[in-house]
């Protein structure tokens, strides 16, 4: 399984995400920040990998604050997670 766990600075950050996704219809989960990534903010949002571009497009042009996006494969302890090279701003 392979997905994409988007990290904030501040959880008003990871809300304001998640209300843009919900108001575009964009299937996401909230989860805990795997400690592996981040001890800063606590939630994360988990999207489906196969949206990459179409999520980039979006974060890029509504302005939405992402300190990281991640790119987990696999579950559980077997899970590996890689840090996309991606510029934001």
């Amino acid at each position: 399984m392979e997905y994409l766990i988007i990290v904030f600075d501040t959880t008003g950050f990871a809300m304001q995400a998640e209300s843009f996704f919900k108001t575009k219809l964009i299937k996401y989960e909230i989860m805990p920040t795997p400690r592996e990534i981040s001890l800063s903010c606590g939630i994360s949002i988990r999207l489906d990998s196969s949206n990459l571009d179409f999520l980039i497009e979006c974060i890029r042009g509504n302005k939405i604050h992402v300190k990281d996006i991640f790119e987990a494969v696999g579950v559980g302890t077997s899970r590996k997670i890689k840090k996309l090279d991606i510029k934001i701003c």
